[in-house]
């Protein structure tokens, strides 16, 4: 039996579950619910102790993973949000202690950052731009599908969001094994990464709209683009057929790797779904 220290000490060995002829990691399986806890978790080891205080700019994912692992260690949370943040989420924010600071939403993300950055008593992390996020995905994430996987992985596939997950584990994977094929997942509405223009999609946590520096462009091999009603529609029939919330990037992601067990008979392909 094992006793833990905190919410911070369960981050990572997520379970690989076949579905179907895809290997599916699982981050849905981390404390908070997502592969954020891992890029959150890093800054934070790194750059605060217990009482110090962080603030993020996020109105996703990252921003509940911040204020769970936040509260866990003890440090407090600042999380700046365009004002069209969700009240129901902006509520369940300040229920783990985060300070939640909203600004207009017509001057975009990219506002909240810098509000972010100037709050003076706090430690800012970014998690679009920290190589932590990466260098968390490559030795954790990439070493345990690669362990999960006994050491045989012909295909990986994973949804851009900030670049991390999937450059990080992409990269150990294609350390081990340099004819891995990788395959990025982007919104068909917002397919910046195949050379077209952003738009709006309904996919959280996916398709940022620009080519996130931690994305490296030179380690797929092919980008993939699945629509939003095909990831909403492909989340549902996931709920229902293996009991398990996942999230519509989570959707989005399956779906584009169903697509590529059409054609890759054999083949050990592996889909991280990050929430």
């Amino acid at each position: 039996m094992r006793i833990y220290g905190g919410l911070h000490e369960l981050i990572g060995n997520t379970p690989m579950i076949k579905m179907g002829n895809i290997y599916s990691k699982c981050e849905i399986f981390n404390p908070t619910g997502s592969i954020k806890d891992r890029s959150i978790f890093s800054m934070l080891e790194a750059y605060c102790q217990k009482g110090d205080t962080v603030s993020m700019a996020s109105s996703g994912l990252s921003a509940l993973s911040l204020a769970q692992i936040g509260a866990s260690m003890g440090i407090n949370v600042i999380i700046v949000a365009t004002d069209n943040m969700d009240e129901r989420f902006r509520k369940k924010l300040a229920s783990y202690g985060a300070e939640v600071v909203l600004v207009p939403s017509e001057k975009g993300m990219k506002n909240a950052i810098l509000t972010a950055k100037d709050i003076r008593e706090a430690v800012y992390i970014n998690h679009f731009e920290d190589p932590l996020c990466t260098l968390a995905n490559r030795d954790y994430t990439g070493v345990e599908i690669w362990q999960d996987m006994n050491e045989e992985v012909d295909i990986f596939i994973a949804g851009v969001g900030t670049g991390a997950s999937l450059t990080g584990a992409g990269e150990l994977l294609r350390s081990k094994n340099r004819d891995v094929k990788i395959i990025a997942v982007e919104p068909e509405e917002s397919a910046v990464l195949s050379g077209k223009k952003p738009g709006l999609h309904e996919i959280p946590g996916l398709g940022a709209g620009f080519i996130p520096p931690l994305f490296d462009v030179n380690l797929p091999n092919e980008i993939l683009t699945v629509s939003s009603e095909t990831a909403v529609k492909t989340s549902r029939e996931m709920r229902r057929c293996y009991g398990l919330p996942f999230s519509i990037s989570s959707g989005a992601v399956y779906a584009a790797a169903k697509t590529v067990t059409e054609n890759s008979a054999g083949k050990k392909i592996v889909a991280l779904l990050p929430a």
